[in-house]
């Protein structure tokens, strides 16, 4: 617990304020020199000064924990393949995960080996992100030259929108190539470590299985995303119910499946003689299982975090045969994760499956003694009703500022879906060890069928319930964190009985209650211009106090996946609550500002005289130049929106360059956006 709160401000620290090798090693050495002289002094000046002792050994800590990170960063090694990139030069990669199907062809990653300049191969190392046509066949651990352009991944700037960079980034990938046939080649001696292909092949062997024995594809796509993770063949709309029912946790391998699991092992090894080794032999085999079966699933955060954990409880009670504090154990298996990688800490994944197993510790105890049942099934119903409620407590904040939304049936929906959720998996698993007996395989198919298909039927139901879920719901990163706040001092009083904490928990809520009543008074004054980085699309926002008049084109507002991820992450903190909408809008006039759309061809004729307008936005690839435009428009800004092709925009930049011209390219630079 002392080192994990250090460790994670060291980490934040050397994201936001970077520090060098150099100067962390620097203060290393004065921190050791200063504790090391510390021990020299009087016992009593010791005492005195042990306060000093304890923030030295904090910032030693956060030094060592802002290397780390430093050193985890692939861009700070000389072998990066980022430091000898050039228009004309080659690269060698061996392709490293699985083809992922998208509906413009196929997605992976590649180990970039060497980078070849002249025709002469130096070595490299990095992950780069693939994307490549269906007509190009290749396979995992295929090796290829290509001479494709690397280009830098960046978001599409739409404020708001899913940070999809640093995202890549907590997995050190920096670039992005399209391959086509021309321009790559495959190389002969291709193939993927031992390790992998042994997981590619028993991942192969799980869909295979599940695709053979379970009759429709739905439940199948559901049996492999339950039990390894594998989500090509889930289907979305499947999701989507999981989603608003609340119960998506059920679909994402999480700590509830190593539970299971690790449940399970402990079971088999107690019907099992014991003898001399039977322990060390039981941990080593329940820790093999539990790894093979993280590596299997994708190694994912939350996978990481109940794996590490089982390892420590499985080491502790099997080995050293001691039992350590849980909150001891959670916190030092979050410091293992963040030392083999830092970016864990920013992945959402870890901070919901952190938050919800520290927040069962704390609240589910106290929540299951406010009423004592009798009875073992209403015992089993009373602390399904309690864990479902105390894992939801420290996760809510979180939840909201990353998907604003809320599924208010989630209690309903999680009392049966977990339960046929824990006896699917046992029949997964069931399924894969008959697999090979043909009958019997197919017996337990249809069984896991009926549970699958009726577990989501159930979701399905629930889903479509009049306020099945609250959608719209925004709070700044400083509300969650009062939010936070106030629930630890709620917990405080819970578990230490400290009075005064209940009241600094009333304050915190009271403390974010304004600032959110401050944000939502502040919009009412705002006046802001966006033009959204959406892909072959046109999409204006004109904000104006809480109103938002639309212009674009249609397709936007009525894509629900286009809304949901570019206009709604932008209209959710500005607290928009009416929408106006100008279809085949040529002229958007607000305050004392105009912006022209063009997208056509401009008459032949020149006007009388020139139209004087703030903005012009080109749009769809209108067959018109700079020249022709200054004819007819006084401007002060050209504006190239992602509707428009990247041929098109260079010819005018190089235009707008020439005449010395102010111009704005979204695709390249990201959402237009300004404040008037």
């Amino acid at each position: 617990m002392r080192l994990l709160l250090p460790w994670i401000l060291g980490l934040i620290w050397q994201w936001y304020w970077p520090e060098t090798p150099v100067f962390s090693g620097v203060a290393v050495v004065v921190i050791c020199a200063a504790l090391f002289a510390f021990t020299y002094l009087p016992i009593a000046r010791q005492y005195f000064l042990s306060p000093v002792q304890g923030l030295l050994l904090f910032a030693l800590v956060m030094q060592c924990a802002s290397w780390v990170a430093w050193q985890k960063d692939v861009r700070h090694d000389d072998r990066w393949y980022g430091r000898q990139l050039s228009d004309t030069c080659q690269f060698v990669c061996t392709i490293d995960a699985p083809l992922q199907q998208k509906p413009y062809g196929y997605k992976t990653t590649a180990c970039v080996l060497g980078m070849v300049h002249n025709g002469a191969l130096r070595p490299a190392m990095g992950e780069l992100l693939i994307y490549l046509k269906p007509n190009i066949n290749l396979h995992s651990g295929d090796r290829i030259l290509s001479e494709a352009l690397m280009q830098p991944i960046r978001n599409s700037g739409n404020p708001g929108a899913f940070d999809y960079e640093s995202y890549l980034a907590g997995q050190n990938i920096f670039h992005q190539v399209w391959l086509t046939p021309a321009r790559t080649q495959v190389l002969p001696g291709g193939h993927l470590p031992w390790y992998q292909e042994i997981l590619d092949r028993c991942r192969q062997y799980c869909v295979h299985t599940f695709q053979a024995y379970i009759p429709s594809p739905r439940e199948a796509g559901l049996a492999e995303a339950l039990l390894i993770g594998y989500k090509d063949d889930l289907d979305k709309l499947l999701v989507q119910d999981y989603t608003q029912a609340g119960v998506v946790h059920i679909i994402a391998i999480s700590g509830m499946h190593l539970l299971l699991l690790y449940e399970a092992l402990l079971w088999l090894w107690q019907a099992l003689p014991q003898r001399r080794l039977s322990k060390p032999i039981k941990a080593v085999t329940i820790l093999l299982v539990l790894w093979g079966f993280a590596l299997l699933a994708g190694g994912s955060a939350s996978v990481l975090r109940a794996t590490v954990m089982y390892t420590f409880i499985t080491l502790e009670r099997l080995s050293i045969h001691r039992y350590t504090n849980r909150y001891n154990l959670l916190a030092a298996s979050a410091f293992v994760l963040l030392c083999y990688q830092p970016r864990f800490l920013l992945d959402v994944g870890f901070q919901l499956s952190y938050g919800a197993v520290l927040s069962l510790m704390l609240f589910q105890r106290p929540m299951a003694g406010l009423w004592r049942v009798k009875g073992r099934a209403a015992r089993f119903c009373w602390n399904m009703i309690t864990t479902t409620l105390a894992a939801q407590i420290l996760t809510v904040p979180v939840s909201l500022y990353y998907f604003h939304q809320f599924p208010n049936l989630f209690l309903i929906a999680n009392l049966l879906a977990v339960t046929l959720s824990e006896l699917a998996m046992y029949g997964c698993i069931a399924l894969l060890a008959l697999g090979w007996i043909m009958p019997l395989a197919r017996v337990v198919g249809q069984c896991l069928y009926g549970l699958l298909f009726t577990m989501n039927t159930w979701v399905n139901f629930i889903s479509r319930q009049p306020y099945a879920v609250t959608n719209g719901l925004y709070i700044s990163g400083w509300e969650m964190g009062l939010l936070y706040m106030a629930l630890l001092a709620l917990a405080a009083w819970l578990l230490l009985a400290y009075r005064q904490a209940f009241r600094w928990s009333l304050c915190f809520v009271g403390a974010a209650a304004l600032l959110h009543l401050y944000n939502v008074l502040h919009a009412r004054s705002q006046r802001t211009l966006l033009v959204y980085n959406i892909n072959h699309h046109t999409a204006i926002d004109v904000v104006q106090g809480v109103q938002v008049t639309f212009a674009g084109d249609p397709e936007v507002l009525n894509n629900t996946a286009l809304l949901q991820q570019h206009l709604l992450p932008a209209r959710l903190p500005r607290y928009i609550a009416r929408q106006y909408i100008l279809p085949g809008a040529q002229c958007l006039a607000f305050a004392s500002h105009r912006l022209v759309i063009v997208q056509d061809k401009l008459p032949t004729a020149s006007p009388i005289k020139k139209f004087k307008t703030d903005y012009i936005l080109l749009s769809h690839n209108p067959d018109v130049d700079i020249s022709q435009l200054l004819q007819s428009f006084d401007t002060q800004l050209f504006i190239f929106d992602a509707s428009c092709s990247s041929g098109k925009i260079k010819q005018w930049k190089n235009d707008c360059e020439a005449l010395t011209l102010r111009c704005f390219s979204v695709p390249e630079q990201g959402a237009f956006v300004v404040n008037f």
